[in-house]
């Protein structure tokens, strides 16, 4: 389920909850339809828990996609800071030879 899909659904249940719950405290229920509401209301409760474990589930999912491509990054870029290692000490001898003349 997209998370737009799982949003929606979640923000349904949780009206679904709040109507039990209303239902729940109204004067002169029966004791069937007390148990009926109460049941109601932890099935609610279950599914709730259910679609936010999976809307977290697909948030590591994609975090951890995230985290796969930043160590690829990070290993290009030490790459590229050793390949340019090279040229910043070849940089900084051509200025130390340069002190070196000014020097003689």
């Amino acid at each position: 389920m997209a998370n737009t899909e799982i949003m929606a659904t979640l923000q349904k249940v949780r009206l679904a909850k709040r109507a039990v719950e209303n239902a729940r405290n109204a004067p002169n229920l029966s004791q069937q339809q007390s148990d009926i509401l109460d049941s109601a209301f932890v099935t609610l409760d279950e599914v709730e828990n259910k679609l936010i474990l999976q809307d977290i589930g697909q948030w590591v999912a994609v975090i951890e996609a995230d985290g796969n491509k930043l160590a690829g990054l990070a290993t290009q870029m030490q790459a590229a800071i050793a390949s340019l290692q090279s040229v910043a000490h070849l940089v900084q001898g051509a200025r130390l030879r340069s002190e070196s003349s000014q020097r003689s």
